[in-house]
């Protein structure tokens, strides 16, 4: 059976990817309203799939804030970090919420899924870039990371779905409006990956890998363009076939899966 992914939305208001193999699916991220992530199990459960678990790349707003809602309401665990359940921990308060510990180096096996944990650069207590796989179908979810070194990008290179973050042209970003702790934040080897970051790793990913598919996500509304994170990228991959596309910010956009080429829905 194919391993599919869809984008839930990816930005700096929420985060969230549903996986699905089977009659059976996993959210990564939960970082929309309670009652928006409750309608989509709502969803998932009319499609006649079950959620075998809501896996948490770390614990910031924009990736947790519905992810208690939506194991309280579903039965199914939080599987996370123990620094990031840890984080979560006053959350986590209600016993009848199961969570697992993983740590940021391990893989872990739920469902049909097998899931790989590999620590990212990012200022949260144990935050973590995540391997989907499902029969020999892998894709790869990279978001929230400040820096990507060439390790990285050969860890990222070993899938067929690229999912990485384009978070913010550099320019756009010292000439704009933030502050400057935020601005140093962001630009800091704990903060985002520029759009010239995030081209840097994907020629090296795709140079050794068998990505064919590659989604740009957690774009900045204010210091970033959708046109702008997309020209950038597709200069890396110009004279290949690998596909380049956008996640919308705040809805539903983008669809994958191994047995057949993505789909994009109209972007903004």
């Amino acid at each position: 059976m194919p391993l599919a992914l869809r984008s839930l939305g990816s930005g700096s208001s929420g985060n969230s990817f549903v996986a699905t193999n089977g009659d059976q699916a996993i959210v990564v991220d939960a970082g929309f309203s309670k009652r928006r992530m409750v309608a989509e199990l709502r969803h998932l459960q009319d499609s006649g799939l079950s959620l075998a678990a809501i896996v948490l790349t770390h614990e910031h707003f924009d990736h947790s804030r519905g992810a208690i809602e939506l194991a309280r309401v579903s039965g199914a665990p939080i599987v996370a970090t123990r620094g990031t359940l840890n984080a979560l921990a006053e959350g986590l308060s209600d016993p009848t919420i199961a969570r697992i510990a993983v740590g940021s180096t391990e893989s872990f096996d739920i469902a049909s899924f097998s899931i790989g944990f590999r620590p990212v650069r990012h200022d949260a207590q144990e935050p973590v870039g995540l391997s989907i796989a499902a029969d020999d179908s892998v894709a790869v979810i990279a978001i929230d990371l400040g820096t990507a070194s060439k390790a990285d990008a050969d860890w990222m290179s070993n899938c067929d779905l690229l999912v990485i973050e384009s978070n913010h042209d550099s320019t756009r970003l010292m000439n704009g409006p933030y502050p400057g702790h935020l601005k140093r934040r962001i630009a800091g080897r704990l903060g985002h990956l520029s759009n010239d970051q995030a081209a840097a790793c994907i020629a090296q990913a795709v140079g050794v890998g068998r990505a064919r598919v590659i989604w740009l996500a957690h774009l900045s509304e204010v210091n970033n363009t959708r046109t702008e994170a997309l020209h950038r990228a597709r200069r890396e991959v110009a004279d290949t076939e690998i596909a380049v596309a956008v996640c919308a910010r705040d809805r539903p956009s983008l669809t994958w899966s191994s047995g057949r080429q993505f789909r994009q829905a109209t972007l903004w």
